[in-house]
């Protein structure tokens, strides 16, 4: 058994995510949700994946989106739109849903972390260095406030 005292050491980092469009159809939809609210694009006749990318990310943008989706920097590269949240160490779960011939995939390419998160190693000294507590371990949240 140890000891394992919280740090809070852990450092603020931004997850980022990426939604990449791999296929377009005609009625084909590319659907992003954040805590059950939903942005959808619809494909239209000309669409590539280039430009279904784009007006995807122009509706993750706009003005009048749920506040979950204003809280991530979308920005969009050829096929690829890139969300980064604007508050580093702030998670977001979001999920991609697709129908009817259009198809994107879901990667995180930076896991959030933050210097509140219990899971993360850096923010508790167990006998001595940077690890998470285990069963049995005393643990101690001192001047945490």
């Amino acid at each position: 058994m140890a000891t394992a005292v919280w740090t809070g050491n852990g450092q603020n980092i931004a997850q980022t995510v990426t939604l990449l469009v791999t296929a377009v159809a005609i009625g084909g939809t590319l659907s992003a949700t954040i805590n059950g609210k939903l942005i959808t694009y619809t494909c239209v006749s000309g669409d590539t994946t280039t430009t279904a990318a784009a007006a995807w990310q122009a509706l993750l943008v706009a003005s009048s989106v749920p506040a979950e989706f204003s809280e991530i920097t979308w920005t969009v590269a050829t096929t690829t739109i890139t969300g980064v949240a604007k508050v580093a160490g702030t998670p977001f779960t979001l999920t991609k849903s697709q129908a009817g011939g259009a198809t994107c995939t879901l990667t995180t390419t930076v896991s959030n972390s933050s210097q509140n998160d219990v899971a993360n190693a850096a923010n508790w000294n167990r006998s001595g260095v940077a690890q998470l507590p285990q069963n049995g371990d005393d643990m101690v949240l001192a001047n945490t406030g």
